[in-house]
């Protein structure tokens, strides 16, 4: 397995962010002829077991948006360049004039506006002159005005607002606030953010999208209200989500009624959710770790999970693979079975959300390794 350190960082960094400005002629994200990175690529198997992709321009917001902010998050760390810049600016642009139309603005999923807030906000430093900020400010203040803070997805509105938190309104920062307070609340005795869509809520990457946008929204209103209650939730995902190579459950059986309920999937072909491994999930908690740590303000909280996490992608697992290596065009497969499967029917595609929170996890990992060594 690859040392983990700078430099298999910085190579999955650069490999994944190559792939996502990389034509989708050549098996990158990026449409020329669309000015824009495509949702996902879909994938076969071929009967010699190669890869063969081909692009899918799906839905436009979900899963790019969070492929932005981890650009964002690159571009303004000390790590990022303007070698991608045309092409991202354009991106950027895409999604501006549709959003400026009211009738589409009011389809903007929250999973969609946090992470384009963020974006916005954050790449309006590099472009002052391109109005992002506007549109930051727009997306926010329809997010304010329109959701309530009953999903967990709701708490990437927390995130993006985070960047710009100085700018809003004293009405919006107490909107902000009271979001916060409402996920908080529904955490229960286990550690879990339930909230009122009850069976979405024991989806790993809710919970760890909670811890996000709480540890964020603490450290942009100078508090710490959320810090015990993110411990509590990242303690859990240890204790009943991770394997002991590293991998953490989609799902973990919950009861006996949940059990039944895989059961009778599997029953119908279906592949139970308590068999999924997902690469994703592991840098959403790499992430969650992360933000935990600086709202905590120690570099040292739960290295042992965040290790294992991360040992798993570069090959502690079942197949003994690289997952990155694995499929060739510079970012991970996307699903394993705890069997080691990775063909997976309804699963044959990589999505571009999954990509922007790896750049996320390698940007931390290098930025914290960065300044060790400075220290």
């Amino acid at each position: 397995m690859k040392n983990l350190g700078a430099d298999t960082f910085q190579a999955s960094l650069q490999g994944m962010l190559d792939a996502l400005f990389r034509p989708v002629e050549q098996n990158g994200f990026w449409s020329e002829a669309d000015g824009r990175i495509f949702r996902a690529l879909n994938f076969e198997f071929d009967d010699a077991g190669r890869l063969q992709w081909s692009p899918d321009p799906g839905e436009r917001f979900r899963y790019v948006p969070m492929a932005l902010m981890g650009i964002a998050m690159w571009r303004l760390s000390q790590l990022g360049d303007d070698r991608y810049d045309d092409k991202l600016l354009r991106n950027l642009h895409y999604f501006r004039g549709m959003l400026e139309d009211s009738t589409t603005l009011r389809t903007l999923p929250s999973y969609g506006a946090g992470p384009l807030i963020y974006a916005m906000t954050r790449l309006h430093e590099v472009w002052p002159e391109e109005r992002l900020d506007e549109t930051a400010e727009l997306i926010g203040a329809f997010a304010l005005n329109n959701y309530q803070f009953r999903y967990n997805e709701d708490a990437l509105v927390l995130m993006g607002l985070s960047t710009r938190c100085e700018r809003l309104t004293s009405d919006q920062r107490a909107a902000m606030q009271r979001g916060a307070a409402t996920l908080r609340s529904i955490q229960d005795e286990k550690g879990l953010y339930r909230t009122q869509e009850y069976r979405t809520s024991f989806k790993h990457q809710n919970q760890m999208y909670t811890i996000w946008g709480l540890g964020h929204s603490d450290m942009a209103l100078g508090e710490n209200s959320s810090l015990e209650g993110m411990r509590r939730c990242l303690q859990y995902t240890i204790d009943s989500r991770m394997q002991s190579d590293g991998a953490l459950l989609w799902h973990h059986y919950r009861d006996v009624w949940h059990r039944l309920h895989c059961f009778g999937q599997s029953l119908l072909g279906r592949v139970p959710e308590p068999i999924r491994l997902y690469s994703c999930h592991q840098a959403f908690f790499i992430y969650a770790i992360e933000v935990y740590r600086q709202c905590a303000g120690t570099l040292d909280a739960f290295s042992e999970a965040r290790e294992n996490a991360l040992r798993w992608e570069y090959g502690q697992n079942v197949i003994g693979e690289d997952l990155i290596d694995k499929s060739g065009i510079g970012v991970p497969m996307r699903i394993m079975l705890t069997s080691g499967q990775l063909d997976v029917p309804t699963q044959r595609f990589i999505g571009v959300y999954e990509i922007g929170a790896m750049i996320m996890c390698m940007v931390s990992l290098l930025e914290e390794l960065n300044h060790s060594s400075a220290g």
